[in-house]
């Protein structure tokens, strides 16, 4: 059975933190440079990982995913957005350039993306979230997540209520809800297999190389 801790250890190798803030500075430069919601933020680069992950076999952001009380989050992503503590000098002074804090739940852009650290199909991945999702507010946004096999094989071992904050495993994010309500994630099965058998495969790498 596969290690979902070394699925994340796969995933945080690949973390740029530069691309990371340039994918943040995408979405939030789509509204008009109008300040957004940060977890509104969150939820839609949640939306983008997932659309990529299994269309492409990889993750937009490339970060370690936890399952909190408001759904899926990116954990160094959400630090980036939020400049917390945990940031180092470096990763402070490149983020600044492009996004700041406006109040307490805001975030707003500085200039236009650099798009040179997002590939066509990151772009994409970005897109579809905004286009399907960017009219919803944080809130319809988590109650969305809250739908998605990845949280709520996570969740549901927590009494209602009680705070939560466990890592997620990134092959929950090939399953699919079984509510019966319209899903926007619908892919080809044999796409989403080929994503999936990458990283696995990525994964079997991994185990070798340790």
């Amino acid at each position: 059975m596969t290690n979902p801790n070394i699925m994340q250890s796969i995933q945080r190798e690949s973390f740029d933190y530069r691309k990371v803030i340039q994918a943040i500075n995408f979405v939030i430069n789509k509204f008009s440079k109008s300040p957004v919601n940060r977890m509104k933020v969150i939820k839609l680069l949640w939306i983008a990982d997932r659309y990529h992950l299994r269309k492409y076999g990889r993750t937009v952001t490339g970060d370690e995913y936890l399952a909190m009380n408001y759904g899926p989050v990116a954990s160094t992503t959400r630090d980036l957005i939020e400049k917390t503590e945990f940031l180092n000098l470096e990763e402070v002074k490149y983020s600044e350039q492009y996004i700041e804090p406006v109040g307490k739940y805001e975030v707003q852009s500085k200039k236009k993306p650099d798009l040179q650290y997002l590939a066509e199909t990151d772009k994409e991945a970005l897109n579809f979230s905004i286009s399907k999702f960017g009219s919803l507010d944080q809130f319809e946004l988590k109650d969305i997540s809250h739908r998605y096999p990845e949280w709520k094989k996570v969740a549901d071992k927590f009494p209602d209520g009680k705070p939560i904050r466990e890592e997620m495993s990134l092959l929950d994010f090939f399953d699919n809800p079984n509510d019966g309500m319209d899903d926007k994630f619908k892919i080809d099965q044999d796409v989403l297999q080929v994503s999936k058998d990458i990283v696995i495969n990525n994964n079997s790498l991994f185990e070798k190389l340790k």
